[in-house]
């Protein structure tokens, strides 16, 4: 994800977690701050990246978004999409079924929704040149493999 892309998604999630407040608190998840971090997010960054974060912090703009942007870091997460439902339904977002899965799809839409249509066609112009570089990468090894066997080969008569 691109500084650009991260900007854009962490103001869109803010709006729809916490309609922009900073101190916001969630009985029912302990989700806290702007961005609802909840314990068990937090937990994980720490213990990966060896921060020491407390749920106190996230009441901070800087600190939940530095949390969310490792835990998108530590999970892997590439685009919007991607990024907006693992932080509603957790990294295992893709195997989610019935109820769970139709929750998290109504907050991917949205996100989608308040994301500016020039942005989407960003992330997506982004997905195509990683797609382009992962091609070239592999043609690359391809051509450097087929050079070596022939200059095997060639070495062998």
């Amino acid at each position: 994800m691109t500084p650009r892309m991260l900007i854009v998604l962490l103001r869109v999630l803010t709006f729809i977690e916490s309609s922009d407040g900073q101190f916001v608190y969630n009985e029912e998840t302990g989700a806290t701050g702007p961005l609802q971090v909840t314990s068990i997010c937090l937990r994980e960054v720490n213990e990966r990246y060896g921060t020491s974060h407390t749920m106190q912090d996230m009441y901070g703009t800087a600190p939940s978004r530095h949390v969310a942007t490792l835990y998108w870091r530590m999970w892997g997460c590439g685009g919007y999409e991607d990024c907006a439902k693992t932080w509603h339904g957790g990294p295992q977002w893709a195997d989610k079924k019935g109820v769970v899965k139709a929750r998290i799809d109504a907050y991917w839409a949205k996100v989608q929704a308040l994301i500016p249509a020039e942005e989407r066609a960003y992330d997506e112009r982004e997905r195509i040149r990683k797609w382009q570089a992962e091609w070239m990468a592999l043609c690359i090894r391809d051509y450097n493999r087929l050079q070596a066997s022939r200059r095997t080969t060639w070495q062998a008569q």
